[in-house]
């Protein structure tokens, strides 16, 4: 009956998306996103060892990809999104 409130600093924290692709050995993965991201070096990594096909959509608002960039296999801008 309470309501509860959880402090962030905005974004999307992508490790656990990540850790899933590893977990459950996806070959490719498509993740529709603002960009506003984090994804831990360490994961960035295994990503790129494993040779997981990464597709980014990102939105046209917000549009930021420093933290996917380095595991991107190829990038799109959803236009009207």
């Amino acid at each position: 009956t309470g309501r509860a409130e959880v402090p962030t600093s905005g974004g999307t924290d992508f490790d656990p998306i990540f850790e899933h692709a590893l977990k459950h050995k996806f070959k490719r993965m498509l993740i529709l996103t603002d960009g506003y991201a984090s994804l831990n070096p360490t994961l960035q990594q295994l990503v790129l060892q494993k040779r997981i096909g990464v597709y980014v959509a990102y939105t046209e608002t917000g549009y930021s990809s420093e933290a996917l960039e380095p595991v991107t296999t190829e990038s799109f801008l959803m236009m009207g999104a």
